[in-house]
């Protein structure tokens, strides 16, 4: 109906039809563990429903957080119908529930991430998007107690460099030190799940000065951390004096038994007896 100054015009109704779009896969939830740990096998609950005027055929989900490399999938979900054109005593459901699964690394660093849930088949694509939260206690599975010793010139410095398997399985670490200042008290470790091993590193200098050093950490062929030390030498050495004292007793010894091999061979002269005459 229009209205205006002159005139009015009246219009019949008009019917209009909305319809669904033909292919609509929607996620109606994606749902997760409100904690996750890194390293953990956590469930991710999906719940689909076909919103299009059309049936679904054979419908895959797949779910994955890109940052992390991490994915699952693509797992067959089934048929969805369009109930508008299921009769009453239809079978078939237009919504249906699956879970899939997905593991991090336990060296994943804690905070926010993208999970993403794509859903699709040969006629549509959906992708849907939550926000999880990922926690981890052990960021730092390789890590030296103290990275730097000081030291007098020649003596020998230790750091512990501990290795922490949080993992369920046994882990092999190779530790490649730098040149020939540092030395490693084992050069392959084999840490077991669940627990940990120190590896003592030592090193030493024969000049005054501050001296870096670097602790390559290998699992298999994948570098797994650096450690950088640090060794600061002053001074002399205790050790020296020891060694000077040392020598110094060793030489009075010396001269004392000396000394008590040329008494001992001294013998005493015989005195003559000389019998009186009487005459």
């Amino acid at each position: 109906k229009i209205d205006g100054k002159d005139y009015k015009t009246t219009f019949d109704e008009i019917t209009l039809r909305v319809q669904r779009p033909s292919y609509n896969a929607v996620v109606m939830s994606a749902t997760t563990p409100s904690t996750i740990s890194a390293g953990e096998n956590f469930p991710v609950e999906i719940v689909l429903k076909n919103m299009g005027y059309n049936d679904l055929e054979d419908v895959y989900a797949s779910v994955s957080i890109p940052e992390l490399g991490v994915s699952q999938g693509p797992k067959w979900f089934g048929d969805l119908v369009s109930l508008e054109n299921c009769t009453g005593d239809c079978n078939n459901e237009d919504t249906v529930v699956g879970q899939l699964y997905l593991k991090t690394a336990y060296t994943t660093k804690p905070g926010v991430y993208d999970l993403q849930v794509i859903v699709q088949n040969g006629d549509t694509r959906t992708v849907e998007h939550k926000q999880i939260t990922i926690s981890n206690e052990f960021v730092e599975n390789i890590l030296v107690t103290s990275s730097m010793k000081s030291v007098a010139v020649g003596e020998e410095a230790v750091f512990d460099l501990l290795i922490v398997n949080p993992t369920d399985n046994v882990k092999v670490y190779r530790i490649v030190t730098d040149g020939d200042v540092l030395t490693a008290s084992q050069s392959v470790v084999a840490v077991p799940a669940g627990s940990s091993t120190t590896v003592k590193i030592a090193g030493s200098a024969s000049e005054q000065g501050k001296y870096t050093f670097n602790v390559n950490v290998y699992e298999g062929n994948n570098l797994a951390k650096t450690v950088p030390l640090e060794l600061n030498v002053e001074g002399n050495s205790s050790n020296n004096t020891v060694v000077v004292l040392t020598i110094v007793l060793a030489i009075v010894f010396l001269v004392l038994l000396v000394l008590l091999i040329v008494l001992l061979g001294k013998k005493p002269e015989k005195t003559e007896d000389f019998g009186e005459s009487y005459y």
